[in-house]
């Protein structure tokens, strides 16, 4: 667990290189705000735990211990008026549903009111806030004072009740455990979770791209923002130890108030299209800012550090406009600059003997979000939208300081939007929620020349991404126990566009395929339909299960390059040295063909005039030789035999599509209240995205013939079985009245079938030759693993942490060919993916003193090697790509006042140089951060 200051936790979610500025926004700071009172407003993360179906065994008792019962397991806050619980028997709850209905049936016929507001708290014996001082409620109590009788977020790095109540394996990272950890970017937290880590390198990038149990990219894990989708994509880059279709999501981690991430997808809205779980930042709402008994709020954040952590600042302001309605806006900004490697030991892998591939140049970011809620009786509305411009650089070959220039300056765009809309009336049928997003994810890249290779060029590569969500729960009481239904349908649709430009792409228009070969234009359409529920038929057991089905379409073109057919037009060795050719070579060639050699070619060039090649050269005498080697003199006609290249570009339209039926269940027992252990199995279906479908052009970037990738269109969706067993445990007062127990394992094993690899394919019908393309792998591939997150928290001190151990086994082919390289030593390559390591384990401990205002905390990190993507046949074993390494970070925070707070960090204390796990690039050495954060 990372501390909480004593708070228990929150309450739910230009151009780089240029010189950086410490600063402060004194000009962000004025945020227009209203004041009118209304209730408290919900957040996106409030929502989807208030509507949560969960199983409730609360018996007939006293109001107090069944308030403290339903506390625990609906993993709400609970407020109780003090002299509630005089005289008062709550209602026996028995089954599975939201915790709204189970409530309601506890407080039937006790004339106690209740609510629950839109941050997620259950307010239970007082009227409603807007009440008029005196005004009751017809049939209720008046009752007094309200005290705080829940503990919502015991868990590790302040996961809330509700994730130890879920069978299933999910985490939470609260907001107050993102600003505890110190972290450079919002994508380390995930690195000290279970199962999952940040998927990539530190530094100069903006992007996410989580890793859960060994799978990441392609839309693998998808990544969303208030359930919008952030489904962009590169490869090669981004500090990602592999290349292929890296997922690069763009997240303001100043909004984000929790991420929720789900290892184990289900039929349930958010999986459509994932293979391996997904992960939901939720951003702050007006909820988060404004306090109890205002009308309005504001919270300011600033951030400096050591080692190029320059700055990172934000203000948000929320104002309540009315009964119904309530504001929220924030700005952000972050300076980074470029850091330093640590000092002790090395940084190496097998790919780069210093460990720094890419010449980091920091980055610039500035990001604002507006977000307008409404709740009126028994609706809830949202509508959001979070923008994000981050400008930085970074030197692909670290030449920056060589013969030319290779760095790469970006601006990267990132717009995303959602409504949201609920409504839960009176009715067990009803709790209808839908979701209506877009994002527009944007790179202009400037690449400076390289040398003889390319002039500087303008890349630009877009995503945009719009889709929809519509489900509703009904619950029921049946002959054979509490039944909860959750139903509905999701679809969207990413549409990609690129471009490049420069002096040679202007004279040969096809270069600009050298460009963006991992962002190729196309469009994919997804849409799914399901169907869960949870039948609980006695006390200690349960049973969900659910059917998906999910449909796909690709469509776009196809295309494949052919330089150097070869053909045999006659031509003309003409008096005076110079030989015309048809369709020889494309424009600005350099070189000419090896069937029809220049003698003395020192002066020698193809070049165009008008329709026609020109081979010219300077020699005495004038000749040209076939590819026998033949002399032919001047004023000869060439035969057939000396054969000249015609270049071929061969379109073909892609219009295809499929679909899966996908089933899951889910049993859990429930011997005893502390223990719950379960089992489960579901089935995942992911087709290609717009990179895999479409990719086509050059690999190595520059001037010349864009003929190395092409599409594969016999590429298949890769489709997974995974069986889960875990437990959760949660305990209070185990040893002192005051402390929590909280522990989630997890033991899985999944089979991968077609999974999409990077190899070679042959596309006979169209060019008749090998490109490199998105190919199946020919086998099985096998993740298995144990995961275990547990945390005990004693109020004065708490300890705990995670381990992961994962195992990965690769078929030792593709489908098409080997995978192109090097099969008689045994070694088979293929580029799928990063492939974490085996094993990793993070402690985390700490104490509190001074009425729990100052909290101490260390944090220990153990990470052994991770592993390439080639296969030792001989072993049957991964190669190792990067050494194990060990971290160790510090640190604090200081409650100065009830609306004050100072933290402080120190990450890798010791100053271990190192490669992060799935890396290409050192991490920074040791790194120093202040933190200060208030509300008004």
């Amino acid at each position: 667990m990372f501390s909480s200051s004593g708070s228990g936790a929150a309450n739910s979610r230009r151009k780089a290189g240029f010189p950086h500025r410490a600063r402060l926004l004194a000009t962000i700071a004025m945020v227009p705000l209203a004041a009118v009172g209304v209730n408290h407003l919900p957040p996106q993360a409030a929502q989807a735990q208030t509507s949560a179906v969960r199983s409730f065994s609360i018996p007939a008792q006293g109001l107090a211990s069944a308030v403290s019962a339903f506390g625990r397991q609906s993993g709400l806050q609970v407020t109780l008026a003090a002299s509630a619980s005089n005289g008062v028997t709550t209602q026996a709850v028995q089954g599975a549903m939201t915790p709204q209905e189970a409530l309601g049936r506890m407080l039937q016929g006790t004339g106690v009111p209740f609510r629950i507001t839109g941050d997620g708290t259950a307010v239970i014996g007082a009227a409603r806030p807007s009440a008029a001082a005196g005004e009751g409620v017809e049939g209720a109590t008046q009752l007094e004072t309200v005290t705080l009788t829940g503990e919502g977020s015991s868990g590790y790095m302040g996961a809330p009740d509700w994730v130890y109540d879920t069978p299933s394996s999910v985490a939470v990272v609260s907001g107050e455990a993102i600003r505890d950890a110190g972290v450079r970017d919002i994508r380390e937290v995930f690195n000290a979770v279970a199962g999952a880590y940040a998927g990539e390198g530190v530094a100069s990038f903006p992007t996410v791209s989580p890793n859960l149990r060994g799978v990441q990219d392609a839309g693998r894990v998808a990544v969303s923002i208030d359930g919008a989708r952030q489904n962009a994509q590169d490869g090669g880059r981004y500090g990602s130890s592999s290349i292929g279709a890296g997922g690069t999501a763009i997240v303001d981690g100043a909004f984000i108030r929790q991420v929720e991430i789900d290892k184990n997808p289900g039929a349930t809205a958010g999986n459509t299209g994932t293979l391996a779980g997904s992960v939901d930042f939720r951003t702050v709402g007006a909820a988060d800012i404004i306090q109890d008994g205002k009308s309005w709020g504001a919270e300011a954040d600033v951030a400096t550090g050591s080692n190029g952590y320059d700055l990172q600042t934000s203000v948000i302001g929320s104002a309540r406009l009315s009964d119904v309605f309530a504001l929220t806006m924030g700005l952000s900004k972050t300076e980074l600059n470029q850091y330093r490697a640590g000092r002790m030991g090395e940084a190496t892998s097998t790919a780069d003997a210093t460990g720094i591939r890419k010449d980091l140049r920091g980055r610039d970011t500035w990001g604002s979000m507006l977000k307008l809620e409404m709740e009126h009786e028994d609706m809830r509305a949202s509508a959001s939208w979070m923008h994000q411009q981050n400008d930085y650089a970074y030197s692909a070959g670290g030449n920056a300081g060589g013969a030319y220039s290779d760095i790469s300056r970006f601006e990267n765009t990132n717009d995303s939007g959602s409504l949201n809309f609920g409504w839960d009336p009176d009715s067990e049928w009803v709790d209808f929620k839908a979701n209506l997003w877009l994002n527009d994810s944007s790179v202009l890249e400037t690449r400076d020349a390289r040398g003889n290779l390319s002039p500087e060029t303008e890349i630009g590569k877009s995503l945009t991404s719009f889709g929809i969500t519509l489900q509703n729960t009904s619950t029921a009481n049946t002959p054979l126990g509490g039944l909860a239904l959750n139903y509905g349908v999701e679809a969207f649709r990413d549409v990609a566009s690129k471009s490049a430009s420069s002096t040679s792409i202007s004279q040969t228009p096809y270069y600009a395929d050298n460009y963006g070969v991992f962002n190729p234009p196309g469009r994919r359409d997804m849409a799914s339909i399901f169907l869960n529920g949870k039948l609980e038929p006695v006390r200690w057991f349960n049973v969900s299960g659910g059917l998906r089905y999910d449909w796909y379409r690709l469509k776009g073109t196809a295309r494949y390059y052919n330089f150097g057919k070869l053909i045999a037009p006659a031509a003309v060795v003409r008096a005076g040295c110079v030989a015309t050719f048809q369709q020889a070579y494309p424009v600005g060639s350099s070189t000419y063909d090896t069937n029809l050699r220049l003698r003395n070619s020192r002066n020698s060039a193809l070049r165009r005039r008008g329709t026609e090649w020109f081979a010219t050269w300077n020699s005495n005498p004038c000749g040209a030789y076939n590819s026998s080697g033949t002399w032919v003199q001047e004023g000869s006609v060439l035969s057939s035999t000396a054969a000249v290249r015609e270049d071929v570009i061969y379109d073909e339209e892609i219009d295809r599509s499929g679909g899966k039926l996908l089933p899951s269940v889910t049993l859990e027992f429930v011997p005893v209240d502390w223990f719950k252990p379960y089992a489960s199995y579901n089935q995942t279906y992911r087709p290609p995205t717009i990179t895999e479908a479409f990719m086509s052009g050059g690999f190595q970037p520059g001037d010349g013939q864009p003929a190395q990738t092409a599409p594969n269109p016999w590429l298949r969706p890769e489709t997974a079985e995974t069986y889960e067993i875990g437990a959760n445990i949660v305990t209070d007062g185990l040893i002192t009245e005051r402390d929590r127990l909280r522990i989630k394992a997890a033991a899985f094993y999944r089979e991968i079938d077609d999974y999409i690899v990077l190899g070679t394919i042959y596309a006979s019908q169209e060019t008749a030759r090998t490109y490199t393309s998105f190919v199946n792998m020919d086998g099985i591939t096998r993740t298995r693993g144990v995961e275990v997150e547990a945390n005990y928290d004693a109020g004065r001190f708490w300890f705990g942490g995670s381990a992961t151990f994962l195992s990965t086994n690769w078929p030792s082919k593709t489908e098409v060919f080997s995978n192109g390289t090097d099969v008689t030593s045994g070694n088979v390559f293929a580029w799928n993916g990063n492939i974490p390591p085996r094993f990793k384990v993070t402690g985390d401990a700490g104490l509190r003193f001074f009425e729990e205002k100052l909290s101490l905390g260390a944090r220990v990190t153990h990470v052994t090697p991770s592993q390439t993507a080639v296969l030792d046949v001989d072993t049957g074993m991964l190669t190792e790509y990067s050494d194990s390494y060990t971290t160790l970070d510090l640190y604090g925070s200081y409650k100065v006042n009830k609306n004050a707070t100072l933290h402080l960090s120190a990450n890798n204390v010791t100053d271990v140089a190192y490669i992060p796990a799935n890396s290409s690039m050192a991490a920074a050495g040791r790194t120093l951060q202040a933190r200060f954060n208030v509300k008004f």
